[in-house]
């Protein structure tokens, strides 16, 4: 028999409190782990929760369970946002801290024009955490600050694949230290002698800057991806690509996820099942469903974040297939005061888009736990690009551009060959 909860009210979640943290056992009032249907205080279905509902992940074999752990494990991601957690604690060697990200900020506007060494030191011991931002190791040794034997000696040691777990995390402390010391010699060399410091700011900021990224995790995805301001062409994912033979052969899945949503969810399927029939290329539709991506994470325990990038009034799909015991890693929604105990082929289908959700910790957990999620969902812009083979002479553009229009860069050996308003330039 199906539950039926059909809340009263929505505690108030403003996302500056909530986004990127992580939960705690006061976010939720209970967990579910039966057949339950939620619904809004204005009658809307908005979260549906099957046990044991997806019957090719609940007797999965292991050649397919190896294949999704694969997967899972194929790429890892740095660009997760706000589920990886906004305190930012790894790929530290060469980031920038966010006292200096806002020291820039303000010094390209003229706020530091008078500022002493002591002034501007005491601005970025107010915020010692790390960015987003990372800087360029390569710029700031050939410009001259750092002491290039010690940082080169230090890179060689950390990158050292025999140095145990210890000896490395050891490396990239010493690591983070000396190269660190390239904006206190910049400030010193080039910024406080400036005849016009906003400039040199600019300047810096410029040359120095490279590009940002989020904590590392465990997440991958298949099917297809839209359009991104680094990669401006439409792509099936690398890993899809990899084992074709065993993302098709998982085509059954998708379908049976598909037939549940229709139905449980009739009308919000209808929605998206449309919607992404008009995609220009069948590859962009996973399997003629209403989803075009899956993203798959293995272990990770997400911080509270929304689905922000998914089609706009879409549903996504959850499901698991585990191994090993644990207790807790549901998925919590503190604005209904509700989790869920999401196990090996148990479906949840609902708005993760509207509504804020995050993971428990994984407790208690014996050395083999494993916990391998997997989130069907829409994306929007898939609707609005070309079929495949012509998203790929986008690539194949941007490849020529990065040799033979080095004139529209950035004057960086590195420039990938994107530039303001290519896709409508004479070239």
């Amino acid at each position: 028999m199906t539950r039926v909860i059909k809340l009263t009210e929505l505690k108030e979640c403003r996302d500056k409190d909530w986004l990127g943290r992580y939960s705690s056992h006061e976010d939720y009032d209970e967990v579910i782990s039966d057949d339950t249907d939620v619904y809004l205080p204005d009658g809307t279905l908005v979260l549906v929760f099957r046990k044991t509902a997806i019957e090719s992940l609940v007797d999965i074999s292991t050649e397919r369970y190896d294949y999704w752990r694969w997967v899972s494990l194929d790429s890892g991601s740095v660009n997760r946002g706000d589920a990886a957690g906004t305190e930012i604690v790894d790929n530290c060697e060469n980031r920038l801290t966010k006292g200096q990200v806002s020291f820039f900020s303000a010094a390209k506007r003229g706020a530091h024009d008078s500022s002493s060494e002591k002034d501007i030191q005491s601005i970025l011991n107010e915020d010692t955490r790390w960015a987003l931002w990372h800087y360029s190791p390569k710029w700031v040794k050939e410009d001259g600050l750092v002491d290039v034997e010690a940082v080169e000696e230090l890179e060689r040691r950390f990158k050292d694949k025999t140095l145990s777990t210890k000896e490395r995390k050891k490396a990239g402390e010493d690591l983070t230290v000396e190269r660190g010391k390239w904006f206190s010699n910049w400030v010193t060399k080039h910024f406080l002698p400036a005849s016009d410091r906003a400039a040199e700011a600019k300047r810096a900021e410029k040359r120095y800057f490279g590009s940002q990224s989020w904590n590392t995790c465990a997440s991958n995805v298949v099917g297809a991806l839209d359009r991104q301001a680094i990669i401006p062409w439409a792509r099936l994912t690398s890993t899809t690509q990899k084992n074709w033979e065993g993302f098709t052969g998982e085509a059954p899945f998708f379908r049976e996820v598909d037939a549940l949503f229709k139905e449980h969810m009739p009308e919000n399927h209808k929605f998206l099942y449309d919607r992404f029939q008009e995609v220009k290329d069948p590859r962009f539709n996973l399997f003629d469903t209403a989803f075009t991506t899956v993203t798959i994470n293995n272990n990770f325990r997400t911080a509270y974040h929304r689905d922000k990038m998914n089609c706009k009034g879409g549903i996504a799909v959850l499901s698991a297939i585990t191994q090993g015991t644990y207790e807790g890693f549901g998925l919590i929604f503190p604005q209904m005061r509700l989790a869920f105990d999401i196990r090996q082929g148990d479906f949840l289908c609902g708005d993760n888009q509207g509504y804020i959700h995050g993971q428990m910790p994984m407790e208690n957990a014996s050395p083999d736990a494993e916990s391998i999620w997997f989130v069907f969902y829409s994306k929007e812009r898939l609707r609005f690009v070309d079929d495949l083979d012509c998203e790929l002479c986008r690539r194949d553009f941007r490849s020529y551009a990065s040799k033979n229009h080095t004139d529209k860069g950035n004057g960086k050996p590195s420039w990938g060959g994107i530039w303001p308003n290519m896709w409508t330039s004479p070239e």
